[in-house]
C-alpha cells in the first residue's frame, strides 16, 4: 500500500518530467505537489530511500530523481547541467543590461521569467 507522501513525491516528479527537469531531494521537498500535509525534509529523504514503490517508479543518479518513463537519467542530468551553464551566461548578460536600466529613473524593477527563472535555458532561448 502506497502512502500519500509517496504519491505526492511521484506527482512532483511527474510534473517536472514534462520539462525534462530531474529534481534533487531538496527540490522535491520544496515543490511537493499537492501534499496532504506539510512534510519535513527528513520525511521526503526517508521515503525516497526506503520506499519500494518509489524505487520502481523513480530513477536516480548524482542526487537527481526523475520518473523511470522520462528517459535516461544520465542524459536528463547532463541536459540540466548544460542548461544551467547556459542560464549562467544569460544572467551575466542580464546583469550588464540591468546596470543600464538602472540609469533610467522610471525603471523601478527588472524581473526574470520562464526558463531563465528556473536556470533551465537552451542556447536558442531568449531572456524574458
Amino acid at each position: 500500500m502506497t502512502t500519500e507522501l509517496e504519491h505526492a513525491i511521484y506527482r512532483t516528479a511527474a510534473w517536472f518530467s514534462v520539462f525534462c527537469y530531474p529534481l534533487t531531494v531538496f527540490e522535491i521537498w520544496k515543490w511537493l505537489y499537492h501534499p496532504d500535509r506539510k512534510y519535513s525534509f527528513a520525511e521526503i529523504y526517508e521515503a525516497l530511500e526506503k520506499s519500494e514503490w518509489l524505487s520502481t517508479q523513480l530513477q536516480s543518479t548524482q542526487g537527481f530523481f526523475s520518473l523511470r518513463s522520462a528517459g535516461d537519467i544520465e542524459e536528463l542530468v547532463s541536459m540540466r547541467q548544460e542548461r544551467f551553464l547556459d542560464a549562467m551566461r544569460k544572467y551575466k548578460k542580464l546583469r550588464l543590461a540591468v546596470k543600464y536600466f538602472s540609469l533610467f529613473p522610471s525603471v523601478e524593477s527588472v524581473a526574470v521569467g520562464n526558463t531563465l527563472a528556473w536556470w533551465h535555458t537552451r542556447p536558442d532561448s531568449d531572456i524574458d
